[in-house]
């Protein structure tokens, strides 16, 4: 099997930087957003997270 470490480093980057982005956006309007823009935040830092667990998961079988 492939090691995918780097490729799951630039997506948990890019999923940090859009929340980052997102969670930005709102601070700096109104205030008048949708639960829909929360979910996206969410959904984005979720997926990071995740992407971070599957490195450390990876680097801890690899090294055992």
């Amino acid at each position: 099997m492939r090691n995918n470490t780097s490729v799951r480093k630039m997506l948990a980057i890019a999923c940090f930087g859009f929340a980052g982005l997102k969670l930005y956006e709102l601070l700096q309007g109104p205030g008048n957003y949708a639960w829909q823009d929360l979910f996206s935040v969410g959904i984005f830092v979720a997926l990071g997270m995740l992407y971070i667990y599957l490195i450390i998961k990876n680097n801890s079988k690899s090294s055992s």
